[in-house]
């Protein structure tokens, strides 16, 4: 199956704010999921750490993610042209690796 462009909308499960976008080069929606999920994990999980550090152990056996979105992706979406602008490019990180 051929790969394709993914855009994923997530923020943390926790607390409130920190809404992160993640590219994702999958066969599936799914595989988009799975592929993203340690990337995702560990950006809320260092975004959030002074919250987690605060309720030590209270959520270490949950996903730190609760993802809003998975979405095909490319120049139709309404957000492709930030994810082609250099300026915005820390904010559109790009997991895997096409065919």
């Amino acid at each position: 199956m051929t790969k394709q462009l993914f855009i994923i909308d997530y923020e943390c499960a926790h607390w409130c704010g920190g809404q992160s976008h993640v590219v994702v080069w999958a066969e599936d929606e799914d595989d988009a999921r799975e592929v993203a999920s340690y990337h995702m994990e560990e950006e809320m999980r260092e975004l959030f750490s002074g919250e987690y550090e605060d309720e030590e152990g209270e959520h270490d056996d949950e996903s730190a993610v609760s993802i809003n979105s998975v979405e095909e992706f490319g120049p139709d979406h309404e957000t492709w042209r930030f994810f082609i602008d250099p300026t915005q490019s820390q904010f559109y990180p790009i997991i895997g690796e096409p065919d």
